[in-house]
Formats: structure tokens, C-alpha cells, sequence
């Protein structure tokens, strides 16, 4: 009934009543205004409002009644530099300005004289980034709204090239043509559950300690977690370079790669650009780079630029499936701190600030109506090692502590927003262990098809059984040395098992392997055909000896079998055959088991 009015007779009643509360007080007048505020008062008759009602309004409803009923003091639409600090400026007006809006900063004479970005909105004044140079901006100069949103150079004439977040130049070639595509940098939608399509298409990283216990496929996300200086940049560009070896002779299935250097050192990024020239992918590769020399707001949208370049590509057709590299997300991180004091945002906007949850969640593998396609991350990103961890909780107290601790923090934020990860272990790096990943660490991910192929599934679940089994052993042994206890034969062959899947998975930097002799060697270790020779080998000259003395029809029938598909019984044997065969005549004669 809300929203009727009384009868005329109802309204004259209470006219009556409201002239009557004069002499006998306010009981009436508050049943009419009780009335009244329902919508039963008489149309032609001006409402009463209690105070108390007033008090009844949210914040936002009295601003907004406000700013409608003072129409003297409407926003200008340029405005004006009240304050700098940091890069940072207050800038009073802009009436028709959003988030990520572009604005240039005028001199007395109409000149521009700086460019920025609005990131934050009050109520009568706008929270300007400044992108360039802010020495040359004063106090009170005019500042003009540009543009809604930011936007930034896309399509393949980035291919091969190295910019800024903007798409300037960064590699001393000529500009950017005038004429190549732009898009809105931070405005990229999350693909809907409608646009996704399922894992079908498996992305060999060509490291194989990933592919075996850690497969891929087009459109997750994949984070590389360690230390400063434990390997995590030269992982992620032999990633890169695998594809490119992989591909090398099929061009047309050739993934295209956008590199994000955030935070580094410039000396850092003339070094990785080199060795990506010298790999052979900077021609199938856009670098994105804002090193530590750059205003705050460059290095905040290297990301972002990053990830709407490649979406570009997927949407024009460049490629198939395009890959980011974020590196690293930790700087990117810092960024976002020092941005957050300077802006002094509200505790409410401060959660989404980094829009590190909105990256990945970009990153997907499209449904056949939206062509198929797919975008891929691996993220980069500085976490507290193994002797890190211990301190750090020892000192929880203490300031290193705290620092520790947010570190951990960051740590399983970031885990929590990417399908897999691997941790790389500093010692290792310095023991020239490449690639520098614990794999003898238990809770490793083995998944079946379409992620890895059926038969290396089948002897990968054994692999692991025995990383599982050699961890508990070797827990119960260092244990029992303690104590002045001898190993018993049967846990020092499952000891010994367990150092040969270390051996196994270490490989040399940007040398590319093919799948079946990874095959081969997985299929090795599962059935622990070294663990009983009478003397110690190294199991890739095994590896290697055992499939160049395969016969020529064997491999056919390896290479050419189904990949989604188990090995038949029959296979099974003639390989298990061969190998038991092969390496009992060149290494010896394998020991009894215990």
C-alpha cells in the first residue's frame, strides 16, 4: 500500500487533528507524521518533516541531495595542481573524470608540460599519478582531462620489441607506428564462466621436473617462489626458450610471449633483453619493462599493459596462445605499498589496489566460440627460503620478524591465486644445481591427460611413491644415526632410489630434450633399475646409452603411440625386456633385492 493516498475525508481529519495539537499537545502529531510517512498524506497538502527523519538518511543520500539541490557549486571540468608529493598530486575539479583516467598538466601558456593518471576519486578533488618527469610542474597549474581511459599501442607490431608501460620505445629503434591499435590498459574484464573452455591442450615447459610433476596446460597459471638469487629469471627464459626450440619448425604453432620486468635494476633489464635476443625468442617475444628508475605509476601498469598485449593478440588472431611472464611480483608488490601512502587510500580500495587476483584470473584457456585461444602466466616472485622460514618465526617478535612473517604472507596470497607452483631452493643454486627445485620435497602434483602423456603418468605415480617412501626414510635414518644406529640394506636402497630422482632431474640450461627419451627415463626409474647395479652410475649416460641402443622399430612404436592412451600389456613388456637387458650387459649384473 505504499505509495496511495488517503481520501479527502482522511486528509481533512487529520488537518483537524494537526490544529488540535496545539493546545493538547504532540501525541496526534507524531500518529500523523507516522502516517505521513508511509505516503498516506494528502497530495496537495505540504508534509511536516521530523527532525528525527533527518537523522534517518545515510551519508551517501544527504550528499547526493546535496550536490543536486546546490547547483552554484557544481565542479569545474579542468582543474587545478593544489599539491605534489612524491610523484603523487591533488588536483581540485575535474568534474567528468574516472579511475584511470589520462590528464595533461598546463602551463601559462597552454603547453603541456606533464601527463597523469587518476587513481583515486574524493569528493571534491582527484588523486593524480604523474607519469613523467613532476620537476617541471608548480603548484596551481591547469590540468585537462584527456582521456577516460588510459590507452596504450596493442597488435603485432609489438612483436619483437621493447616498451615502456605506455608503448614507447625503449630498444633505440623507431616509435611505434601512429597507426597500430590501441585498447584501454586497465580496463580488462574477467573472461566469463561461458568464454571458458576445459584444459585440453598440455604446455610442455621443456623443464622436466615441471612436466613430470608439475604438468601444465594452456591457460593456468604457473608460479616460480624463492629467494633473491636463486634462479627464478633464468627459469622463466628457458621456459621461453623451450617453446621456441619446440616449435622452431612449425612457426604457425608458435605461442607469442609478453615479458614484464618490473622493479629491477636497468643494468638487469639490458641483461635480460640481450639474453632473450641471443635465445633466439625476442622475435616471438613484446618485453614490457619499468626498472626502478621509473615513476611509481610505470612500474604499477607494467602488468597490466602486459597482460592487455597479449590479450590483443588472442583477439586479432596474432596467436593461438600467448604467454606472460610477470617478473617479478614481489617488486610489484612494494609498488603498490609506496603508492597506497602516497595516494592515502581508504582501507576499503587498499584489497584490490594490486589487481594481482584480477591478473590471473584473466588468464584462462577460451571456449571453442570465443576461437579457442588461450593466455598462460608464470609468475615471478621473491618468498623467504628454507633458512629464511626458521629465523624468521625465531624472531617473530622482533621487526625482522613481522617482515618475515608478511613475507609468508604474500607468500600463500600469492599460492592461493595460481593453480601450481615450485619453490627454488638458494642452496642449490649454489651448488650449480639446475634447475634449483627440490623435487625429493613431498606433496608433489601428478596429474594424468590431457596435462602429461598416460604412460609417463603411469611411472610418474611411481616416482612419487618413492619420493614419498625415501622422505620417511630418511627422516627414521638421520633419526636413527642419531643414536649411533647403522642404515639397514633395504632402507639404503630406498635412499639410494631416491638420490637417482635427483640425478634424473637435473638437466642443462636451454638444451631442449626430447619426450620420449624423459619417457624412457622415467619408465627407468619407476622399475629402480640402477638402484641394484654393483656400481654407482650416472643415470643420464644410462639414459642416454639405453636409447641410442634401442632398435629403430621400438621407437616408432613408443613415438607413435596414442598419447592419452596407456601402454598395452604387451608394450610394456618388450620395453621392460629390453631395457632389463641393455643394462645388465653394459653396467653389470643388478644386485638381489633385499
Amino acid at each position: 500500500m505504499n505509495g496511495l493516498r488517503f481520501p479527502r475525508t482522511a486528509a481533512a481529519v487529520g488537518r483537524t487533528l494537526m490544529r488540535r495539537t496545539a493546545a493538547r499537545g504532540t501525541k496526534d502529531m507524531r500518529v500523523f507524521r507516522a502516517l505521513s510517512t508511509y505516503g498516506y498524506a494528502d497530495a496537495g497538502v505540504e508534509q511536516p518533516v521530523a527532525r528525527s527523519n533527518l537523522y534517518k538518511k545515510s551519508a551517501v543520500e544527504v550528499q547526493l541531495e546535496e550536490a543536486i539541490t546546490r547547483q552554484d557549486d557544481e565542479l569545474a571540468v579542468s582543474g587545478v595542481l593544489l599539491s605534489l608529493t612524491q610523484g603523487v598530486g591533488t588536483v581540485s575539479g575535474l568534474r567528468d573524470a574516472s579511475l584511470n583516467s589520462t590528464v595533461h598538466v598546463m602551463d601559462e601558456d597552454g603547453r603541456v608540460v606533464g601527463k597523469g593518471v587518476v587513481m583515486h576519486l574524493q569528493k571534491k578533488r582527484a588523486v593524480v599519478a604523474m607519469v613523467g618527469d613532476a620537476a617541471s610542474l608548480a603548484l596551481g597549474m591547469e590540468v585537462e582531462l584527456v582521456e577516460n581511459d588510459l590507452m596504450i599501442p596493442v597488435g603485432a607490431a609489438l612483436l619483437g620489441r621493447v616498451v615502456d608501460p605506455l608503448g614507447a620505445a625503449m630498444d633505440g629503434q623507431a616509435a611505434l607506428p601512429s597507426t597500430a591499435p590501441r585498447q584501454a590498459c586497465m580496463r580488462g574484464s574477467i573472461p566469463s564462466m561461458m568464454d571458458r573452455g576445459l584444459l585440453k591442450e598440455p604446455f610442455e615447459t621443456g623443464i622436466q621436473v615441471i612436466d613430470c610433476l608439475h604438468p601444465l596446460a594452456y591457460g593456468q597459471r604457473f608460479a616460480l617462489l624463492g629467494p633473491r638469487g636463486s634462479g627464478k629469471t633464468r627459469l622463466g627464459l628457458d621456459i621461453l626458450a623451450q617453446q621456441v626450440l619446440k616449435y622452431k619448425d612449425t612457426p604457425e604453432l608458435m605461442p607469442r610471449f609478453v615479458y614484464v620486468v618490473t622493479g629491477k635494476a636497468p643494468a638487469r633489464v639490458t641483461q635480460i633483453m640481450q639474453l632473450l635476443k641471443d635465445l633466439n625468442v625476442l622475435p616471438h617475444c613484446t618485453v614490457v619493462a619499468a626498472d626502478d628508475r621509473q615513476p611509481l605509476i610505470m612500474q604499477y601498469l607494467a602488468p597490466f599493459a602486459g597482460c592487455t598485449i597479449a590479450e590483443s593478440w588472442l583477439h586479432a588472431g596474432v596467436t593461438k596462445n600467448a604467454i606472460v611472464v610477470y617478473d617479478d611480483l614481489s617488486s610489484h608488490t612494494m609498488v603498490v605499498e609506496q603508492l597506497i601512502q602516497a595516494i592515502k587510500l581508504p582501507k576499503a580500495a587498499r584489497m584490490s589496489f594490486s589487481g594481482h587476483a584480477n591478473l590471473m584470473e584473466r588468464s584462462t584457456q577460451f571456449s571453442d566460440k570465443r576461437g579457442g585461444t588461450s593466455l598462460s602466466s608464470i609468475v615471478l616472485a621473491d618468498t623467504p627460503g628454507k633458512e629464511d622460514v626458521a629465523s624468521g618465526l625465531f624472531h617473530l617478535s622482533l621487526v625482522l620478524g613481522d617482515v618475515m612473517c608478511m613475507c609468508l604472507v604474500f607468500q600463500e596470497a600469492l599460492i592461493s591465486i595460481v593453480d601450481d607452483h615450485v619453490l627454488l631452493d638458494s642452496s642449490m643454486t649454489l651448488r650449480r644445481v639446475y634447475p634449483p627445485v627440490d623435487c625429493l620435497a613431498p606433496g608433489t602434483s601428478v596429474r594424468g591427460p590431457p596435462f602429461q602423456r598416460a604412460a609417463l603418468w603411469k611411472c610418474m605415480q611411481h616416482i612419487r611413491a618413492t619420493i614419498i617412501e625415501g622422505h620417511t626414510v630418511q627422516e627414521n635414518v638421520t633419526l636413527a644415526r642419531g643414536f649411533g644406529f647403522e642404515t639397514e640394506p633395504e632402507d639404503q636402497e630406498i635412499l639410494d632410489s631416491r638420490a637417482l630422482v635427483q640425478e634424473f632431474f637435473v638437466q642443462r640450461p636451454f638444451a631442449r630434450l626430447s619426450e620420449d627419451t624423459v619417457l624412457l627415463g622415467a619408465f627407468i626409474l619407476a622399475n629402480r633399475f640402477l638402484a641394484r647395479l654393483p656400481h654407482k652410475v650416472f643415470v643420464w649416460d644410462v639414459i642416454t646409452h639405453v636409447d641410442a641402443a634401442m632398435p629403430a622399430e621400438l621407437k616408432e612404436r613408443i613415438a607413435g603411440h596414442p598419447r592419452n592412451d596407456a601402454w598395452s600389456d604387451e608394450l610394456m613388456e618388450q620395453v621392460y625386456s629390453f631395457v632389463a637387458t641393455e643394462i645388465q650387459t653394459s653396467f653389470g649384473k643388478p644386485k638381489p633385492r633385499y
